[in-house]
């Protein structure tokens, strides 16, 4: 008679191994799940976040350049609160037209900075121009004067409580993939504006 003392696994010891490492492998997809929407949220955060910078930039240049801002007056000196959601200013435009760099363009122009609910753009948008500057002109330009600021905008209120200062409220929304869920980020910016003229 032979005696088998050939060593083999259990049934029972299989079953546990295979037991513990799905359980390991699952705790590692789930750790790659959890770190890659943790990366997709702050990658969204840090896109809204330079949209919130980009536009905070372009309204600091253009109100420091603004001969006046709108809807106050330059030359109005009452103070009520005003509430918008448009916020319009005048530029003085010195330019080279892009079709003839011999001819220079200045005059003012006014601006409005606007929000469309619709398609949650927020716009610069080139409105009225002096009489020095020609409607081809005006035409020719326009495509370096208007632009779109950002998009996913779902607040843009403008506030004007005094004759210097006005405060602007951007809200930034990025819907999710499945759109369950949404990023947002809400700023309050005030700025000065040219002064009273007396």
């Amino acid at each position: 008679m032979k005696n088998n003392n050939s060593r083999a696994f259990t049934l029972v010891e299989i079953i546990v191994s295979t037991v513990v490492i799905a359980s390991i492998m699952i705790t590692l997809v789930s750790s790659l799940w959890l770190s890659s929407e943790i990366w997709r949220k702050g990658q969204q955060k840090n896109m809204l976040m330079n949209q919130m910078r980009t536009v905070h930039d372009l309204i600091t240049r253009d109100i420091s350049l603004a001969v006046d801002v709108s809807p106050y007056s330059s030359t109005d000196t009452s103070i009520a609160v005003i509430t918008s959601a448009t916020l319009s200013y005048d530029l003085k435009i010195i330019a080279t037209l892009p079709s003839n760099t011999a001819t220079t363009v200045s005059g003012t122009a006014t601006f409005a900075i606007s929000h469309n609910t619709d398609t949650r753009v927020l716009s610069r948008k080139w409105m009225t121009k002096s009489a020095s500057i020609t409607a081809a002109q005006k035409t020719e330009l326009e495509k370096w004067f208007q632009f779109t600021l950002a998009r996913d905008v779902a607040t843009f209120v403008t506030t004007r409580s005094s004759s210097f200062t006005v405060s602007v409220n951007l809200g930034l929304e990025s819907l999710g993939e499945d759109y369950a869920e949404t990023i947002s980020l809400e700023a309050t910016d005030t700025y000065l504006c040219p002064g009273v003229k007396q």
